[in-house]
């Protein structure tokens, strides 16, 4: 499911907003409570279903949540 909203999200032309800090930041919060991996991976849903953001920006941001996360063991992204 995440694979296939990271392939529509990479052939999407729309341009939203592009400042996704507050993402990045909720996501490194939860990260930082407790290593709340339940919270950042629905933080990292958010943004994966966010269709207001910049596809660019959404992708960058997701490949950041992805590289994090798979410090812990999981890969989000390929």
């Amino acid at each position: 499911k995440i694979k296939n909203k990271v392939i529509e999200a990479r052939s999407q032309k729309h341009k939203g907003q592009s400042d996704l800090s507050s993402y990045e930041k909720q996501f490194l919060d939860a990260i930082n409570d407790d290593l709340n991996i339940t919270k950042a991976l629905s933080i990292f849903n958010k943004v994966l279903n966010d269709f207001d953001i910049d596809a660019k920006s959404k992708i960058k941001t997701l490949e950041k949540i992805s590289d994090l996360v798979e410090l812990v063991g999981e890969k989000l992204i390929e």
